[in-house]
């Protein structure tokens, strides 16, 4: 056998290895929703933001940078019984400085739809396929972070 001829099953194995990542769908860009705050210290509003997200549901998780000022929460799951109806959502939050006593609050909620067609309601069976952000949802976190704060700044409903 010649070298060439022993190369092919390797290369072989390394086309069909990338082919089937290429095919893989990845994340959505992100949309990020923002605003801006006034708060007395990065410890306070790390405090009030964790708190709204967990009065939201959303899951804390080993994703929380506090000297980033990052967190990414686990997937709050909510299945239905029909294919395409159930899906899982995730916070990610953003606070960066922008002067001293005023902060940029960014947030975004990805979405994951589960297009089992056997088993929607087993969530080892689910089959998560990405779906868009849910502005709403991320408006509805930042807006509860601003009442938080200071009900002045508070959007009017």
């Amino acid at each position: 056998m010649t070298g060439f001829a022993r190369r092919i099953p390797a290369l072989l194995s390394l086309v069909l290895l990338f082919g089937g990542c290429a095919s893989t769908p990845s994340a959505p860009r992100p949309k990020w929703q923002e605003v801006e705050v006034h708060a007395p210290s990065d410890r306070v509003l790390w405090k009030l933001t964790l708190l709204q997200v967990e009065r939201l549901g959303f899951p804390l998780t080993s994703g929380l940078d506090p000297s980033a000022g990052e967190i990414l929460t686990g997937w709050r799951t909510n299945l239905m019984p029909f294919r395409g109806q159930g899906d899982r959502r995730r916070l990610e939050v953003r606070l960066d400085a922008i002067e001293p006593g005023l902060w940029r609050v960014r947030a975004h909620v990805q979405r994951q739809r589960n297009m089992s067609l056997t088993s929607p309601l087993d969530p080892r069976r689910a089959e998560w396929e990405w779906a868009g952000d849910v502005d709403s949802e991320a408006s509805i976190f930042l807006n509860h972070v601003l009442t938080a704060l200071d009900p002045i700044q508070a959007p009017s409903r």
